[in-house]
C-alpha cells in the first residue's frame, strides 16, 4: 500500500507541476548536476519523513549504488585549493568553518556542479549527447578534463547498471565529433567574448568583417556560416538564431553572454542528434551558463585603443551553483578608423528545488551596445595608398572608406524551466521570451550599382516567445537500460524586417529594398530511441518532424505596376513540413575507446521574404555522415582524449555571400568532404592541453546534382583550421604566503581560403598569451593578442566595386578585405572573496549571522 500511495503521490505531482506550468508564470530552464542524477528508488524508504530539510533529503545520495564522489564539484573543490585554483584564498581552510563552505553538505556538492549534468533539456545541457562512458549520469564529454569523476573501465561501456529500479542513464553522444569543453580550464587563454569560447571546440574558426559587437562568421565543418548562419546556438536552452533577420537568415551573436558567466560550451558538428533544430546544418553549439567561481568578483581592465572593461559579478556561496548576477561593461576607440564601440551586459540566474526531484530555474539576460564598422577596402587602393587615411602602411590598412558604417542592438530574454527526476523518467521543458532590436549599416560596393551610393540599412525587430523540451523513459530489456525519447517545440517571431539602400554622404536612405511585417511559427517534435544490446554495442535512432507557417507582409511595392495604380503593401503566406529522420552506431572496442558511426538529415528553413502566397516552404536539405574513433583514458591523475572522425555533406541549396546584396544567397548544391583530428591532454590540476586540426574541401555540384567532387570549389572555404591551447598553474611559497602562477597560450591557424576566378587568400597564424599572478583573494592579468602583430584579413572577398565618383569604374573584380585586429595588450586587476567572509579574510573569520538557506519538501 505504501508503494501504491507513493507512486501516486509522485503521479500527481507530476501533473500538478505541468499545469502549473503551462497556466502560471512558472517554466523550465536548464538543468543543473541537482536533477541530472536518477532518484532513488520510491520504495527505499516509506517512513522517510517528507517535511525534513530538502538538502537531507536529497536524492542523489539515496541511491545505494551511486558513487559518493561522482557528483563532486571540482570547480569547488580546485576552489578549496590554493594549487587547484590561482584565485583561491591559500591561507584559508575550507574546514575551519562549514558555514563559510558553498557545497559543506555531501548532497548540496552533488546537487550544484553544472559539469556533472547529464538529463537536462535538449538544448540546456552542457552537452546534449554526452559520453557513455560515464560514471554518472554526468553529460561530460573526454575533453571535460582531468578533474572529472568518470572513470569508463569500472563500468559497463553505455552506463548500464545492476539496480532493481530503472535509472535514466545519459544520451549517447550524437556523433564522434561531438565535444564539450569546461571553459573554466581554459580561461587563462586570452577569450575576450562568449563567442570567442567556440573555438575551444575542435575545427572551429572565428573571422568578423562588421565590428566590436557585430556577429563574427563561423568556419565550422567546411562551412562559411555567416554570423551564427548553418549554426544552431543556444544559451541555456534558448534559440538565438533570428529567422527572416534583414542582415541574414538565421544572425546570431552572443554578445548577450557575459563569458566569465559560460560553464561549459557543447559542440554538436553535423545534424546528427534528434534534439538538433532549425539550422543545424553545419552543427549545433550549446552554452550552458554558471560562474566556477563562486563569492563577489570585482575585475577591472584596461589596455591597447582605450579598451575598458567593468565586471561585477555574485555568484551565492550558499546558493545552487546555478544561482548567480553579473553585470559587464566595456568600452573602447578601437584599432584604426571607426571601430569605437560600447556595451553593457547582465546576465542573472536563479535555481531552486521546490520540491523532491523537482526544479525549478528562472534566468534573466539583457545587453545593449553600439559600435563602429569599418567596412571593407580594396587591397589595390591600400596598396597604392589611395585611401583617407594617413601615408603609412598601417593607417591604409586599418583605414575606412565610409563612415556611415555601423550598427547597435538591443536584447532581453527571460526564460524559466522545470526539471522532474523519477524513476524512470526525466522531463525537462521550457519557456522563454525575448525582444530584439538590431540595425546594421554597411556597404560592400561603394557607387558600384547606383552613384547615390550602394550603402545598406539593414533593421530588424522582434518578440520571441517559445516553448521546448524533452522527456526520456527509461525501462530495462536484455539486462540493459533501454530509453525512448519525446521532444517538442513552439516558437512564436512577431516584428518587422527591413533594408534601406541609402546615399553615400549622408547615409539618408532613398530606397527599400524590402520592408516587411513578420509573423513566423514553428511547431515540431522528435521521437527517438537509445537501444543498448550489449555492454559493447548500442543504436540510436531517431526522426524530427518540423511544420513552419511563415507570413510576411511587404509594406515597400511601387505605387505602380505593368497593369496600373496598386497598394505599396502585400501579404505572403507560405507552409512547409521537414521531417529528418537521424541515427548512429556505437561500438566499444575497449573500455576506454569506441568506434562511432552516425547519419542524418538537417534542414534550413526559408527566409519569409523571399517567398510567394501559396508557396511551398523550399527548405534546404543536408544530407551528413561520418565515422570516427573516439578514445577516452585516465591513468591516475593524467586524462587523455583523442579523436579521428572522417565526415561528408551534401546540401542541396547552399549559400554564397553576394557583395551587391549584401547577404548570402542561393548557389546551388554543394557537397563537402572532410577530416577532423583532436587531442586533450590534462594533468591534474597543474596542465591543460588540447589541440586539433581540421581539413575540408568543399565543391559546387552542377544541376543541383547529388555528388562527392566537382571542378568548381566553393569560395571563402578555408581548406585547413587548426588550433592549439595550453594553461599550466605553478604555485609558489615566499615567506610563508602562496604565489598562484599561471600562464595561457592560444594558437590558430588558418589555412588558405578559396576566392572566385582561382585566387586564394593566404594562410594566417594567430597567437595569443596571458599570465596570472594570484595572491589570496587578489590576481593580476597581463594579456597579449596577436603577439606577433600580423597584418592579416579577418574577412576577405573578390568582386567588382567603385568607391571614387571622379574616376570611371572598373568591372574587374579585386580583392576586398576587412583587416584582422593588430597586437593589443591589456592588463587587468581582480578581486575575489567570499560574501560571508569578507575580503582578505580566511574562512575562520566569517560571519556567523548568515543563515544557512532552508528548502521545504512537498
Amino acid at each position: 500500500m505504501l508503494q501504491v500511495a507513493d507512486a501516486r503521490r509522485r503521479a500527481l505531482w507530476l501533473v500538478v507541476s505541468s499545469c502549473a506550468l503551462v497556466l502560471g508564470p512558472g517554466a523550465a530552464g536548464p538543468v543543473r548536476a541537482e536533477e541530472r542524477v536518477a532518484l532513488p528508488d520510491p520504495d527505499s524508504d516509506p517512513d522517510s519523513d517528507p517535511d525534513s530539510d530538502a538538502e537531507s533529503d536529497s536524492y542523489p545520495d539515496s541511491d545505494p549504488d551511486s558513487d559518493p564522489e561522482s557528483n563532486s564539484d571540482p570547480e569547488s573543490e580546485s576552489n578549496s585549493d590554493p594549487e587547484s585554483d590561482p584565485d583561491s584564498d591559500p591561507e584559508s581552510d575550507p574546514d575551519s568553518d562549514p558555514e563559510s563552505e558553498s557545497n559543506s553538505d555531501p548532497e548540496s556538492e552533488s546537487n550544484s556542479d553544472p559539469e556533472s549534468e547529464s538529463e537536462s533539456s535538449p538544448e540546456s545541457e552542457s552537452n546534449p549527447d554526452s559520453y557513455p562512458d560515464s560514471d554518472s549520469d554526468s553529460d561530460s564529454y573526454p575533453e571535460s578534463g582531468p578533474d572529472s569523476d568518470s572513470d569508463s573501465e569500472d563500468l559497463p561501456s553505455f552506463g548500464a547498471t545492476a539496480r532493481l529500479d530503472v535509472s535514466v542513464p545519459p544520451p549517447l553522444p550524437g556523433a564522434a565529433s561531438d565535444s564539450t569543453v569546461e571553459v573554466a580550464r581554459y580561461r587563462l587563454v586570452p577569450r575576450a567574448s562568449a563567442e570567442s569560447l567556440l573555438t575551444l571546440a575542435p575545427g572551429v574558426f572565428l573571422v568578423n568583417h562588421g565590428g566590436a559587437f557585430h556577429a563574427s562568421t563561423l568556419l565550422l565543418r567546411g562551412f562559411v556560416a555567416g554570423e551564427g548562419q548553418d549554426v544552431e546556438l543556444l544559451v541555456d536552452g534558448v534559440p538565438l538564431n533570428e529567422p527572416s533577420n534583414a542582415h541574414g537568415h538565421g544572425y546570431a551573436d552572443l554578445h548577450v553572454v557575459i563569458p566569465e558567466m559560460v560553464h561549459t560550451v557543447a559542440v554538436t558538428e553535423g545534424p546528427f542528434s534528434p534534439w538538433q533544430g532549425d539550422l543545424a546544418v553545419a552543427g549545433t553549439a550549446a552554452y550552458t551558463l554558471g560562474p566556477s567561481e563562486r563569492g563577489i568578483t570585482i575585475r577591472g581592465s584596461y589596455g591597447s585603443f582605450d579598451r575598458g572593461r567593468l565586471l561585477l559579478a555574485w555568484a551565492p556561496v550558499r546558493a545552487s551553483n546555478g544561482t548567480f548576477v553579473a553585470v559587464d561593461l566595456r568600452g573602447e576607440s578601437g584599432f584604426g578608423v571607426q571601430r569605437a564601440a560600447q556595451s553593457a551586459a547582465l546576465n542573472a540566474r536563479y535555481e531552486t528545488e521546490v520540491a523532491r526531484g523537482v526544479r525549478l530555474s528562472v534566468t534573466a539576460l539583457g545587453q545593449t551596445s553600439s559600435f563602429g564598422t569599418a567596412g571593407v577596402l580594396r587591397e589595390d587602393d591600400v596598396a597604392a595608398s589611395h585611401l583617407p587615411c594617413g601615408p603609412s602602411a598601417d593607417a591604409q590598412f586599418f583605414c575606412s572608406v565610409d563612415p556611415n558604417q555601423g550598427g547597435a542592438t538591443t536584447r532581453a530574454i527571460v526564460s524559466a524551466g522545470l526539471a522532474v527526476r523519477e524513476s524512470g523518467l526525466a522531463w525537462d521543458t521550457q519557456l522563454f521570451a525575448g525582444y530584439r532590436r538590431l540595425r546594421i549599416r554597411e556597404n560592400f560596393t561603394g557607387i558600384a550599382l547606383d552613384p547615390r551610393g550602394d550603402g545598406l540599412d539593414e533593421q530588424y525587430e522582434t518578440v520571441t516567445a517559445g516553448l521546448r523540451g524533452r522527456a526520456r523513459f527509461a525501462t530495462r530489456l536484455f539486462d540493459q537500460p533501454q530509453v525512448f525519447e519525446l521532444g517538442y517545440v513552439l516558437r512564436e517571431d512577431v516584428g518587422t524586417t527591413r533594408m534601406l539602400r541609402v546615399r553615400a554622404e549622408s547615409g539618408i536612405p532613398y530606397r527599400a529594398v524590402f520592408d516587411d511585417d513578420l509573423f513566423l511559427t514553428q511547431i515540431g517534435a522528435h521521437v527517438a530511441a537509445e537501444l543498448r544490446f550489449t555492454d559493447w554495442l548500442a543504436v540510436r535512432a531517431g526522426v524530427r518532424a518540423d511544420g513552419f507557417g511563415l507570413s510576411a507582409r511587404e509594406k515597400a511595392f511601387p505605387t505602380e505596376d505593368r497593369v496600373g495604380p496598386r497598394l505599396t503593401d502585400d501579404t505572403t503566406d507560405a507552409w512547409g513540413l521537414s521531417i529528418a529522420p537521424r541515427g548512429s552506431v556505437h561500438v566499444a572496442l575497449a573500455p576506454w575507446l569506441s568506434w562511432q558511426t552516425s547519419a542524418g538529415v538537417g534542414t534550413r528553413s526559408s527566409d519569409a521574404t523571399a517567398l510567394s502566397t501559396g508557396e511551398r516552404v523550399p527548405f534546404a536539405r543536408v544530407v551528413a555522415s561520418e565515422t570516427g574513433l573516439v578514445l577516452d583514458h585516465h591513468e591516475g591523475e593524467v586524462h587523455l582524449a583523442a579523436r579521428v572522425v572522417g565526415h561528408h555533406t551534401f546540401v542541396d541549396r547552399d549559400l554564397v555571400f553576394d557583395p551587391e546584396r549584401g547577404r548570402n544567397v542561393d548557389a546551388g548544391a554543394s557537397s563537402r568532404l572532410g577530416a577532423l583530428g583532436a587531442v586533450t591532454v590534462g594533468v591534474g590540476a597543474f596542465l591543460d592541453a588540447s589541440a586539433s586540426f581540421a581539413w575540408s574541401e568543399a565543391f559546387l555540384l552542377p544541376d543541383r546534382g547529388f555528388g562527392l567532387v566537382s571542378s568548381t570549389r566553393l569560395p571563402y572555404v578555408p581548406r585547413w583550421v587548426g588550433r592549439a591551447d595550453v594553461v599550466g598553474h605553478l604555485p609558489l611559497e615566499v615567506s610563508g604566503e602562496t604565489l598562484a602562477l599561471s600562464l595561457g597560450i592560444g594558437a590558430g591557424l588558418l589555412g588558405e581560403r578559396p576566392l572566385p576566378l582561382g585566387q586564394s587568400a593566404p594562410p594566417v597564424f594567430l597567437l595569443d598569451a596571458q599570465a596570472q599572478i594570484a595572491w589570496r583573494d587578489l590576481d593580476l592579468r597581463v594579456s597579449v593578442t596577436n603577439a606577433t602583430d600580423t597584418r592579416w584579413h579577418s574577412a576577405v572577398f573578390r568582386y567588382v566595386s567603385q568607391w571614387d565618383a571622379s574616376s570611371p569604374g572598373s568591372r574587374v573584380p579585386e580583392i576586398h578585405f576587412a583587416a584582422g585586429a593588430p597586437i593589443a595588450v591589456e592588463v587587468s586587476l581582480g578581486l575575489r572573496f567570499d560574501e560571508t567572509r569578507g575580503p582578505f579574510q580566511s574562512s575562520s573569520a566569517s560571519s556567523t549571522s548568515v543563515p544557512e538557506p532552508t528548502t521545504s519538501s512537498p
